[in-house]
């Protein structure tokens, strides 16, 4: 039998007992304390029915991961390909971000950057406060698959809410939305550039920790890692950011493009793509297919659509802001 106990203290100390069913007979007892524990040992059982009883005498305080069944537990081995994911985002993300700079200048890059921190900041706000609440409401009303779709829904539309609707408002009610076509395009691509960078950024981090610090990850937490093994898992973040920053780039230009046409179907088509997209990112990250390779490209096929309407949306919709701002480019000289 193959035990895998891995924990932390801060207070106290468990104890780990086997116990023969039939007779009541401990045949495997074990006492961890201490600030980190991480074992994993075989031990041998006769034929029967055990029970396996985790104690503790006095108060506790801390977290920890068990696993018991016949034969080893083993371990997964991380490959060093782990960090594949969190450096292609990070290239990703600041090609488009210096490309974003060629177009106009840093600042507009930057604050585009910034306009998707603050509206993310928004929507994890409201989300920490309401998701857990409507996720439940859904899957009363409509359980099972309807009821992960229903709340996917959700999930877009406050995508939409945030990162559109308070975009707009702020270019629509304020004298940032008069930018000639360069800086709009800046804007853009700098929205979605630097969401990649600090995407990359974490997940590069996180995958070094654990390439240095396999012995203190519970042994649940490296099989989750491992997915990563896989060339064609780790290529997925990659293609998403790619495409993802088309996506951010497209809804932009149209909220631009929506305030100097002054007509409001250029705002809900900016609204339904990004909203589009979340809705499914939302059901794939509730689905619990996401240990799933071929699951994962299958999502990966819909933000490459939506990330090429994007870049279409892009390309035609430039020309035209590039004569509507030309009135702009008199008044406003980029900086």
């Amino acid at each position: 039998m193959g035990i895998d106990f891995w924990a932390s203290f801060q207070e106290g100390s468990v104890t780990i007992s086997i116990v023969n069913k039939s007779s009541a007979e401990i045949v495997y007892e074990k006492t961890y304390e201490g600030t980190l524990v991480n074992e994993n040992e075989v031990t041998t059982l006769h034929q029967g029915e055990y029970d396996l009883l985790v104690t503790w005498d006095g108060p506790i305080k801390g977290n920890y991961n068990l696993e018991w069944h016949p034969g080893k537990v083993e371990i997964p081995t991380i490959s060093p390909i782990v960090l594949l994911p969190g450096i292609g985002m990070l290239l990703v993300g600041m090609f488009f971000f210096f490309f974003a700079v060629r177009q106009s200048n840093a600042k507009m890059a930057f604050l585009g950057g910034l306009f998707w921190i603050g509206t993310v900041i928004v929507k994890f706000v409201i989300a920490g406060s309401f998701n857990g609440y409507i996720y439940q409401w859904s899957e009363a009303a409509l359980p099972g698959l309807p009821g992960q779709l229903l709340f996917s829904v959700y999930v877009g539309l406050l995508t939409g809410i945030t990162e559109i609707l308070i975009t707009w408002l702020i270019l629509r009610y304020t004298k940032f939305g008069q930018r000639i076509w360069r800086e709009i395009l800046s804007f853009s691509l700098g929205f979605g550039s630097l969401e990649a960078i600090l995407l990359g950024t974490l997940s590069l981090m996180g995958m070094i920790a654990t390439l240095t610090m396999t012995d203190q990850i519970p042994v649940a937490q490296l099989r989750t890692t491992a997915l990563a093994n896989n060339f064609f898992y780790d290529l997925a973040p990659i293609i998403e950011r790619i495409f993802t920053i088309m996506i951010h780039m497209g809804c932009n230009v149209l909220l631009f493009y929506s305030v100097f046409k002054k007509e409001m179907r250029w705002f809900w088509a900016s609204f339904a793509l990004k909203s589009g997209i979340d809705t499914i990112a939302g059901y794939a990250q509730i689905s619990g297919q996401l240990e799933s390779v071929a699951f994962i490209w299958i999502i990966e096929i819909f933000v490459i659509l939506f990330g090429t309407m994007g870049f279409l949306i892009t390309r035609k919709l430039i020309p035209e802001l590039e004569m509507l701002t030309a009135a702009v480019g008199e008044i406003i000289e980029p900086d």
